[in-house]
């Protein structure tokens, strides 16, 4: 009897430890389209970088100094193997960015860029943990639409390992194409 509450318990605590959210794409926005072949091309523009809730700078790691709401992003694919990320600020010079397929960090796939955020550590109180975004970037006729799938991996209390996916939806509106 003892075994079988023992191994009730774990079987309950390992399902317990692995926590799945999907949001599934809003109805409100424009459908994205994809292209097959390499035609990463339509994502090439301008975009706003704020979108009320996230930074589009914030997405691809490139840190600013001052006000993030006046920022625009141009992103560029380069020879079909480097995308440049261009970070303008009114007053300062432009940073640039560059995520490149020879590092498999991107690659292009029936029209929709795919890459990896860089892998994030901490420790906070019972908790130690990893975590990574794989992001997909679609094209629209007004946006660039980011879906983000987190994969983290969390010790809680340093023994129980918990596996948490969570997937949303963020878009950027284009100023102008190329």
């Amino acid at each position: 009897m003892k075994i079988d509450c023992l191994i009730l318990s774990i079987f309950l605590l390992l399902l317990l430890s692995c926590c799945t959210t999907n949001v599934p794409y809003p109805e409100t926005w424009q459908e994205i389209t994809q292209n097959s072949g390499y035609k990463c091309l339509d994502l090439e523009g301008l975009y706003r970088n704020n979108n009320d809730n996230f930074y589009l700078s914030d997405l691809f790691n490139v840190e600013i100094l001052g006000p993030k709401e006046d920022v625009t992003i141009e992103l560029k694919i380069k020879d079909s193997e480097t995308l440049s990320v261009s970070v303008n600020q009114s007053d300062k010079d432009p940073i640039n960015h560059e995520i490149t397929l020879a590092q498999d960090e991107y690659n292009c796939k029936d029209g929709v860029i795919n890459f990896k955020r860089d892998r994030e550590y901490y420790i906070h109180q019972v908790l130690m943990a990893t975590s990574r975004a794989d992001v997909q970037l679609f094209n629209s006729e007004e946006f660039m639409v980011a879906k983000l799938t987190h994969r983290s991996y969390t010790l809680a209390m340093l023994v129980l390992p918990i596996k948490n996916n969570n997937i949303k939806w963020e878009k950027w509106e284009k100023i102008n194409h190329p």
